[in-house]
């Protein structure tokens, strides 16, 4: 994929966003193979790709991302305790909301305590 996205850099297509990657957080994927934008040994392969990016001249910024209330693909149970800002996972039969186990029911309370991650994250 990197190649790639050197050769969109090289072709001038301005702006280049890369795929979805998440912050520094357990219950922030669902998936153990979406890349992570944190910690020394994904950031350093972040950085050859933004290096060759800007080597071609061009631009490029992380998709950061907190996949919120989804099941892990594998065995339905998170890393750690869901977080999304409703505490519930999808609607339920006549459009009735299912709640979820262990979502604390202040969590939007809570999310202040939650965008460092993100600013700590496009600083990196």
């Amino acid at each position: 994929m990197w190649p790639t996205i050197i050769r969109r850099a090289k072709d001038e297509v301005g702006l280049i966003v890369s795929e979805g990657t998440v912050v520094n957080r357990p219950a922030s994927s669902n998936d153990p193979a979406i890349p992570h934008f944190y910690g020394e040994k994904p950031l350093s392969g972040w950085k050859a790709v933004i290096d060759g990016v800007h080597a071609a001249g061009g631009l490029m910024a992380p998709q950061l991302w907190h996949m919120g209330v989804v099941a892990p693909k594998d065995t339905g149970l998170p890393p750690a305790p869901f977080e999304g800002p409703s505490g519930y996972v999808s609607p339920g039969a006549g459009g009735h909301k299912r709640s979820m186990k262990g979502v604390p029911a202040n969590w939007s309370a809570s999310i202040k305590k939650r965008w460092p991650l993100f600013r700590n994250t496009s600083r990196s």
